[in-house]
C-alpha cells in the first residue's frame, strides 16, 4: 500500500481493518485453555505461559505502567459522551453488537459498515494469516457515506497445526488509518465529526473511538505502510509489556504514528456510562473521564 494508504485500487492491498496476531508455537506440556496462552509469562521457558484475567497479549493486564488518572476535561463539554450513549440505547445498534459477540468464535474478523442514513450491512470477507486477520471494507475514498464500522477480534484459538493465535483486543493501525479517512470524509461532507465511530468487540471488552481533536488535525497522509505500522506495533506492545492495551494503543499512534484528536472509549456493561480514554497532560498514563450519566 502507497504511504497514506489507496487501499483497495488495483495493485494495492484491500481496505480492511486488521487485528493484529502473534502465532505462538504448539506447547510441549499439557493443554491448558487456549484462550490463556500468552507469550512472556514464563520467561527463560520454552512455552507460553498461562496468565489468568483480562490481560494483553504480551501479559499486560489492568491498568500497569503510568497508571490510570482522572481527566481534567469536563465530558459534558465532548458530545461524544451523548452521542455514544445514545447510540448505546438504539435497539438496532444493540442489535448488531449482539452478532458480533456470537461471532467471537469464529475464526476470522466479522463486522457491520454503517451508512449516513443509518442503515447497516453485514461483512464477512475476511483473512487470516500468521501475524493478522483482516477484513475487507468498501472503500472509504470512493464510498464516502460511510460513518461507522463495528468488527470483531476473535477468540484465540489453537490451529490445524497446534500453534495458538493471539490476537491483540485493541484497535489496530489499520482500524486507525479507516477510521481517519471515514472522519476526513465527513469533514469534507459537511458532517458532524463526533458521529463517526468504530467499534472492536472482543471477549475481553468492547471499545469505540471518536475523533475529539481539531479538524485539523485529522490525518490522512503517514511515514510508513499499514503493514510496517503492524510490524511496529508488535515489537512495540512487547517492549512494553508493563503496561496496559490502552495505554499503549494510545501511546503508539500519538508517538509513531503522529495521530492526534482520537479518544478510546470503552464501553461499559449496560447501565453504566461510557469511559473516554486519553493520554494524560505528561503523555505517560491514561486520563479517564466517566460520561455523565
Amino acid at each position: 500500500m502507497n504511504k497514506g494508504g489507496n487501499c483497495g485500487r488495483p495493485g494495492e492491498e484491500p481496505c480492511s481493518t486488521g487485528e493484529v496476531v502473534i502465532t505462538i508455537p504448539k506447547p510441549n506440556g499439557p493443554k491448558a485453555n487456549p484462550h490463556l496462552y500468552l507469550p512472556g509469562a514464563n520467561p527463560g521457558s520454552g512455552d507460553p505461559g498461562v496468565i489468568d484475567g483480562n490481560c494483553g497479549a504480551y501479559g499486560n493486564c489492568g491498568g500497569g505502567g503510568g497508571g490510570y488518572g482522572e481527566n481534567q476535561n469536563d465530558p459534558n463539554n465532548n458530545d461524544s459522551c451523548g452521542k455514544t450513549k445514545k447510540q448505546k440505547s438504539n435497539p438496532d445498534y444493540r442489535a448488531k453488537i449482539n452478532v458480533l459477540e456470537s461471532n467471537l468464535d469464529l475464526k476470522k474478523e466479522t463486522g457491520f459498515i454503517e451508512k449516513n442514513d443509518g442503515t447497516f450491512h453485514y461483512k464477512d470477507n475476511a483473512n487470516a494469516t500468521e501475524d493478522a486477520n483482516t477484513l475487507s471494507l468498501p472503500d472509504p475514498n470512493i464510498f464516502k457515506d460511510i460513518k461507522g464500522f463495528m468488527h470483531t477480534h476473535p477468540n484465540n484459538f489453537e490451529d490445524s497445526n497446534g500453534n495458538m493465535r493471539i490476537g491483540f483486543k485493541i484497535f489496530s493501525p489499520g482500524d486507525v488509518i479507516y477510521f481517519n479517512k471515514m472522519v476526513k470524509n465527513a469533514k469534507d461532507n459537511g458532517k458532524p465529526l463526533d458521529e463517526v465511530y468504530a467499534v472492536m468487540v472482543s471477549g475481553n471488552v468492547t471499545y469505540q473511538i471518536r475523533f475529539t481533536g481539531d479538524p485539523n488535525q485529522i490525518k490522512t497522509i503517514y511515514t510508513n505502510t499499514e503493514f510496517e505500522y503492524r510490524e511496529m506495533y508488535k515489537s512495540y506492545f512487547q517492549q512494553n509489556s508493563k503496561r496496559s492495551d490502552d495505554l499503549n494503543f494510545l501511546k503508539f499512534i500519538d508517538e509513531v504514528m503522529n495521530v492526534r484528536g482520537i479518544t478510546l472509549v470503552e464501553l461499559n456493561e449496560d447501565g453504566v456510562p461510557p469511559t473516554m480514554k486519553t493520554l494524560n497532560s505528561n503523555k505517560d498514563g491514561v486520563a479517564k473521564a466517566q460520561c455523565p450519566q
